[in-house]
């Protein structure tokens, strides 16, 4: 009933409190819990972008860097975690939200969110993860099913690897770390509009298969 008094230009949901916000200093309240948040953006792939559009531009040529990124977070947070409840958003403009609300993850502090992030989006030179997790990142991001099919011992087979890794490298989840660990980090509603483009901001069933231009804008839903 309020939103379809008020018709608000935009509708956020943040974190968990005692008491509910309902206008107070957010240092009156006691925090209880937020959702585990990724936020992917496809204007933090830019430097490897290759279409040649432009900052504000989505295309199905690049849209796949954000897509990839997508599937190969849901894959480590559900097999490395055990996390079962992701849901996935697509954020009205250039960008996907995963929404991980098991129980277990609302009280995380920050430092724990970081730590998730590191795991999945590790910084620095050394890629120092097992086996079974540069197996995946080799798969969803260089084609490659299994490490066991390329005879490393050779030397142009070592010097191959080497060649996927780089591009594997710059291709791994490009996280925004503040939103993940910010917990009382304010996102917009799924189902609400984004202001900037008039998109919905939508629950995505199939990440694969997914893409932007599916959206409608309020303009074509009242038209």
């Amino acid at each position: 009933q309020y939103v379809r008094a008020e018709i608000p230009q935009g509708i956020m949901i943040g974190g968990i409190y005692d008491p509910p916000p309902r206008g107070k200093s957010i240092t009156q309240l006691k925090w209880l819990g937020h959702e585990l948040i990724f936020d992917l953006d496809l204007t933090d792939y830019d430097d490897i972008r290759t279409c040649g559009k432009g900052k504000e531009h989505v295309c199905p040529k690049c849209w796949p860097l954000v897509r990839d990124a997508a599937i190969f977070i849901d894959e480590t947070l559900r097999e490395d975690f055990g996390f079962q409840k992701i849901t996935w958003v697509f954020s009205g403009r250039r960008g996907l939200h995963a929404w991980i609300t098991d129980p277990e993850v609302m009280a995380l502090s920050e430092d724990a969110r970081d730590a998730v992030v590191e795991w999945i989006s590790p910084q620095g030179e050394k890629l120092l993860r097992p086996f079974y997790w540069q197996e995946r990142a080799l798969r969803i991001f260089g084609g490659i099913e299994s490490l066991d099919r390329i005879n490393i011992t050779n030397i142009i087979a070592k010097k191959k690897i080497a060649e996927i890794w780089e591009n594997v490298r710059k291709k791994l989840p490009r996280i925004d770390r503040q939103v993940t660990i910010d917990i009382n980090r304010l996102l917009r509603m799924p189902g609400s509009i984004h202001p900037a483009t008039g998109r919905l901001v939508t629950i995505i069933k199939d990440l694969q298969t997914f893409y932007v231009d599916e959206v409608p804008t309020i303009y074509e839903l009242v038209s």
